[in-house]
């Protein structure tokens, strides 16, 4: 059976381009392919973001290995050098001085996507003939290339389609894995080139029903919540359950590849049912409505804290299929998968077992050039809670530009103006102290040059999420207060109290674990935040189980287990109204904590909105987030409204021209999103073009109408092209207004495929 022709997805709503539907842009897309000459494919060198490799556009494996050879030794097999000097050894001096610093997260939350190679193998056996090719583009359309590989090599599949950018790896296993077997790596535009096919995201279920979807996208359970009729749940109160019932808290959102739009929209599969996404996904957790009533005792309950949470999977085990979240939310499956964050575990199934995991994945920061490091400390500032013991600064670093491919996507940071952001939020709530919420890689901007510039800027404090990233912060020197609130079953509490990071805490089943991990650390005592649910309904405790959770954490507290230094919360943001009675609900409960004995050395309720809204929300500290990056946390008001800036510009360029409309290297991969119209802009040169359709690895832009420009857009080949954050470009929330969502989806979604280049003056 010869292969099927496989026609990219087109990123537009309801809409998935096949075969037999050529698109419009059909003649420019053909044309900048067959002008394509010698495409090239540029493969990363397995260090940092730096150093890019430009080889042939198609080529054999054994060949490109034999690129990495320095003064005629194969630096590959030289087992007595260090890993990491054997990388470096073919650099040149400058790039030997652009390194860049993993630090292995241990995340607190299972997340994880599990790939089965059964369901390949099968869709492969069903579309292909003798050694088909087959599609791997944007890291296999998120299934992993490394995880699903090996399974197709087996299967037979000897030419791999892959993405212009870092997908195939030829100084590490998957490399020498192809070349072993005589598989060769193309991209697609010298497939089409040569007039060969291949299997595009059919191969992993995406497109019909009667094809087994591969991936499998579950978490855990974090929290039980129980909800009367008609309260409102999460951001906004888009939803009210018609009758008491409970939630279970889910430790996955929008940073992680549950995609916004789904909100209300979509089932997930919890215990024995399919229950509903009840209100707004947020970036790192979304709330299910169990549809059960609430019981006294969770031990009664039939779904408990660390239960399984499937958002799709197999349809034949009663899971959801990702074509239930494709056919809810207008975005083609290919897109879904493609955004589920690097930061997800992938591992490959077989036969209903594990039968490899992806490498655990990591935070790394952006190049830094090591001669532009400061040689002083900056002086540490001590925050409230710190009195009397000031912890030291990190060294203040800048960062230096990354080498990446022209032609390729690239999310510039600008770090002058994050720190005229949190300069400006920290003037605006003092004497107040501010937090940096670094949450998600800053909010996708890169962790480390982030958190560098926020603390030069005048933040005391960071908030991390999770454990795991507040031992990366730790690792990589960060010395100021850290703040982690969201704990899976997984947590390390122990390390977590021997590292000094304060642990909100909104269940006794965290008390509990805090308190046991504490008897066993090496040093210290745990310090706590008590979270009170003010009206948000996801994490922290009722009103009615407030007073039980204070007893306790101070029963602990006289034990010498832990040290309650905290009481906080989170407000809903849906209306003035509703945030003054949150406000009040825990001044209230702050109350009644303190006459219960609690001591609290911080108080803090408000984050980015409120912080800037309500002084009676500022208290002892705030926690900014999305505002300092530059990006609204209003409606009715822009960033530039708020003596803001954006931090993060997102650049490609310009492939080909025809026909009135240009093809920019751009694509979902890279987490370009779907516009719910052809309204959206970018801005090429100083005119603005309308994005019409996006695919995995590139978009078009019509230059015949370029919104209220007066006349076409210019463009030509290798012109940049901005499409949100840069001067006289769109800002993100413009974007993601088009997109159905929101600003802070949209700069997170950019994915771990393009370089974060972070810049000064």
């Amino acid at each position: 059976m010869r292969p099927r022709e496989s026609v990219d997805p087109m990123y537009m709503p309801g809409r998935l381009r096949t075969a037999s539907r050529p698109s419009s842009t059909e003649r420019c897309r053909a044309e900048y392919w067959s002008g394509v000459g010698s495409a090239t494919l540029l493969l990363h060198s397995g260090w940092g973001r730096s150093g890019w490799n430009v080889l042939s556009g198609w080529h054999d494996l054994p060949s490109l290995l034999a690129q990495r050879r320095v003064a005629g030794r194969d630096t590959r097999h030289d087992a007595r050098r260090p890993a990491r000097d054997r990388l470096l050894a073919w650099r040149s001096p400058r790039e030997r001085s652009l390194v860049s610093a993993d630090f292995r997260i241990p995340h607190s939350v299972r997340r994880v996507a599990e790939i089965s190679l059964d369901a390949l193998v099968t869709n492969l056996g069903a579309l292909g003939g003798e050694n088909p090719a087959v599609d791997v583009r944007a890291d296999a359309y998120g299934h992993g290339l490394e995880v699903v590989a090996p399974a197709l090599l087996e299967a037979g599949a000897r030419t791999f389609v892959v993405s212009p950018d870092v997908d195939v790896d030829a100084t590490g296993s998957l490399g020498r894995l192809l070349a072993s077997q005589g598989a060769r790596a193309m991209t697609a535009a010298t497939m089409a080139e040569r007039g060969e096919t291949f299997i595009g995201p059919e191969l992993y279920g995406l497109t019909d029903r009667s094809l087994r979807p591969a991936m499998r996208f579950a978490t855990e359970v974090l929290g039980l919540k129980a909800v009367q009729a008609g309260e409102g749940v999460s951001y906004g109160f888009t939803y009210r359950p018609g009758s008491d019932t409970t939630l279970a808290l889910v430790g996955v959102g929008y940073a992680h590849g549950a995609v916004r739009r789904a909100s209300n929209r979509v089932r997930i599969r919890i215990g024995r049912g399919l229950h509903p996404v009840a209100g707004a996904i947020s970036m790192d957790q979304l709330s299910v409505d169990l549809e059960v009533a609430p019981t006294a005792d969770p031990r009664d309950a039939a779904v408990r804290v660390g239960d399984e949470a499937v958002l799709f999977g197999d349809p034949a085990m009663g899971e959801p299929h990702v074509l239930d979240w494709a056919e809810a939310t207008g975005i083609p499956a290919p897109a879904i998968t493609s955004r589920v964050s690097s930061v997800v575990a992938r591992v490959a199934m077989r036969g209903g077992r594990e039968a490899a995991r992806s490498a655990e994945p990591s935070v790394s920061t952006a190049a830094l050039d090591l001669a532009q490091l400061s040689a002083s400390a900056v002086p540490s500032r001590a925050t409230p809670a710190a009195a009397g013991k000031a912890r030291p600064r990190a060294e203040s670093s800048r960062a230096a530009a990354v080498a990446a491919p022209a032609s390729r996507a690239v999310a510039r940071i600008d770090l002058d103006a994050l720190r005229r952001n949190v300069a400006t939020l920290a003037a605006t709530v003092a004497p107040a102290s501010t937090m940096l919420v670094v949450k998600s890689d800053a909010y996708g901007h890169d962790l480390f040059s982030c958190v560098h510039a926020g603390l030069d800027a005048g933040a005391t404090s960071l908030g991390a999420l999770e454990i795991g990233a507040g031992l990366a912060l730790r690792d990589g020197g960060i010395t100021v207060p850290l703040f982690a609130w969201m704990h899976g079953t997984r947590a390390d509490f122990r390390r977590a109290i021997e590292r000094d990071i304060d642990l909100g805490v909104s269940a006794l089943w965290q008390l509990d674990a805090i308190a046991a991990a504490g008897s066993d650390a090496d040093r210290g005592l745990a310090r706590v935040h008590l979270k009170i649910d003010t009206g948000l309904r996801r994490s922290g405790a009722n009103r009615e189980d407030w007073p039980r959770l204070v007893s306790h954490a101070l029963d602990l507290e006289r034990r010498g287990l832990l040290q309650v230094v905290a009481a906080w919360s989170h407000l809903s943001d849906t209306s003035p109204d509703d945030d003054r009675r949150s406000l009040e609900s825990f001044s209230s409960a702050v109350d009644e904590a303190r006459s219960l004995g609690a001591e609290f050395e911080l108080l803090h309720v408000g984050a980015s909105a409120a912080g800037i809204d309500y002084a009676e929300a500022r208290h002892s500290v705030v926690r900014f987030g999305i505002a300092a990056y530059g990006i609204s946390p209003f409606h009715d008001r822009s960033a530039g409204d708020l003596g803001l800036a954006p931090v993060m510009s997102l650049e490609t360029r310009v492939l080909h021209v025809a026909d009135g409309r240009a093809l920019i290297s751009a694509g979902y991969g890279d987490g370009v999103q779907c516009p719910r119209d052809a309204q959206t802009l970018v801005r090429i040169g100083d005119r603005l073009a309308r994005v019409v359709e996006v695919d995995v690895d590139t978009a078009v832009v019509d230059l015949s109408a370029s919104g209220t420009e007066a006349s076409p857009a210019d463009a030509a080949r290798g012109d940049t092209v901005v499409l949100f954050g840069g001067a006289g470009a769109p800002t993100a929330e413009e974007w993601a207004e088009r997109c159905d969502t929101v600003g802070d989806e949209l700069v997170t979604g950019v994915t771990a495929r393009v370089p974060r280049v972070a810049h000064t003056g």
